[in-house]
């Protein structure tokens, strides 16, 4: 089964129902054709079912990060006796583990600039909130030496 869509752009004159101009997909631009490719694969039109068996899977995908998102939130929401684990530490991996996530991290920035500068945001927070651990660490090990 062949693969056919059309993007051709017909504009008809609505009194008298005549073609008053016509631009076909072929005579586009390059930026043209590539968006209008965009869409179709974003609408699942362009490889059919494969495609929307695909896109399926990663809504699905986004619905159960999504959920187990929350999930972990609520192992470590702040309860009466302050955080039941520590934020901003490392997981003990491999150097290599940290640069391969890093490597994917700003690659997925780069294609996806609003999920990369809301990663990048929160990496900025975990920083900070490890910074201010550890200086307040030290105070506290400075005041419990003095005393």
């Amino acid at each position: 089964m062949p693969w056919t869509f059309s993007s051709d752009a017909v504009a008809v004159d609505g009194a008298t129902g005549q073609v008053v101009d016509r631009l076909d997909f072929r005579d586009l631009s390059l930026y043209s054709k590539l968006s209008s490719w965009g869409i179709y694969l974003h609408m699942g039109m362009l490889f059919g079912l494969p495609l929307q068996i695909a896109l399926a899977a990663t809504a699905l995908t986004i619905v159960a990060l999504t959920v187990l998102g929350y999930r972990m939130w609520w192992t470590r929401r702040p309860t009466r006796g302050g955080l039941p684990a520590g934020l901003g530490g490392v997981t003990g991996h491999r150097w290599p583990a940290y640069l391969i996530a890093g490597v994917l991290a700003v690659a997925v920035g780069l294609f996806l600039p609003l999920l990369g500068a809301s990663l990048a945001l929160f990496v900025v927070a975990d920083l900070l909130i490890s910074l201010r651990r550890s200086v307040a660490a030290k105070r506290h090990a400075e005041i419990g030496s003095t005393t």
